[in-house]
């Protein structure tokens, strides 16, 4: 049984499952963050104290750490968490790795507590005893899987957790996108570019372009043109089974942009089939983090 199978335990009160206290942890973040090192260091002497063994990735810890190994790969590891210090787009990152391997993340956000980072700095230590007393959960986050296709040649999959997004470069032209649902055509966009995001990444750049906000652990997919020259072309939310298609039909300078990190550059007569990936990613729910919460932090709600 791998660490991953042994964290998942039958479903608690609220569509979420238990997250067991981990044996096994892996430590991941940024390498030249001022407070990664102390706070690696005090990760490393408390798991050790709650009997749990640690290894840093070694791209993030450029120094040895005594008793804590450092690998290249954590899914070979036999990791039952990974602790990941950063931000949302830290985060981000590790989780397009470790996905294959279902191995559950714990954010801990190094400045301000992110949509997807569950817990501040000056939190930390009341999260591992929490984590630690069995009372974490896991959260099951859709992601998506894109394929490019090249007249013949197909490039992926890639899988993202946010968003792909296709876009122009800021000099170019206004670019024509035909976009499909499950082989049925529904418009052609003539817009900045297009995002196709999960409920995870509605919060991302899919809210700035004026789409929905859509509850995290939704199936679904949302479809949110970039500036459309035509005003009634609106964010579209459809079915998470469903495989959204787009062909660039003109264009120049087009990119396909995977969670913000990873660039492809495209070509008309490009296609892009996304689709709900298979894998997921399964992100630690701490008991004080709570969703409209962290909206009404970070959107502001409710101030004047």
């Amino acid at each position: 049984m791998t660490g991953a199978q042994r964290s998942a335990q039958p479903s608690p009160p609220g569509g979420r499952t238990a997250l067991e206290p981990p044996r096994r942890v892996g430590l991941v973040g940024k390498a030249h963050h001022p407070q990664i090192r102390p706070v690696v260091e005090h990760l490393a002497r408390r798991l050790a104290a709650f009997g749990a063994a640690a290894v840093i990735d070694e791209r993030t810890a450029g120094w040895e750490q005594p008793g804590v190994p450092r690998v290249g790969n954590l899914l070979e590891a036999g990791l039952d968490l990974i602790i990941v210090l950063g931000g949302d787009g830290t985060l981000l990152s590790v989780a397009r790795a470790a996905q294959a391997g279902g191995i559950p993340l714990l954010g801990v956000n190094l400045g301000s507590l992110g949509f997807l980072t569950e817990t501040a700095l000056d939190r930390l230590d009341p999260v591992l005893d929490a984590v630690f007393a069995g009372a974490c959960t896991l959260e099951e986050r859709s992601m998506l899987e894109v394929r490019v296709r090249h007249g013949a040649g197909e490039h992926g999959p890639l899988v993202v957790l946010n968003d792909a997004v296709i876009n122009k470069a800021a000099l170019a032209r206004m670019i024509e996108i035909e976009a499909a649902v499950d082989g049925a055509y529904l418009t052609t966009y003539r817009a900045d570019g297009l995002i196709v995001a999960t409920p995870t990444g509605s919060t991302a750049y899919s809210l700035a372009a004026g789409g929905p906000i859509v509850y995290p652990d939704m199936e679904a997919v949302v479809i949110t043109p970039i500036c459309p020259h035509t005003l009634t072309n609106r964010s579209l939310v459809v079915p998470g089974r469903m495989t959204v298609e787009v062909a660039i039909r003109t264009g120049e300078d087009i990119h396909l942009t995977l969670d913000g990190q990873v660039g492809i550059a495209l070509e008309p007569a490009d296609r892009v089939v996304i689709r709900t990936a298979p894998a997921r990613t399964r992100i630690v729910h701490v008991p004080e983090h709570e969703w409209f919460g962290v909206l009404r932090q970070k959107l502001k709600w409710g101030e004047r």
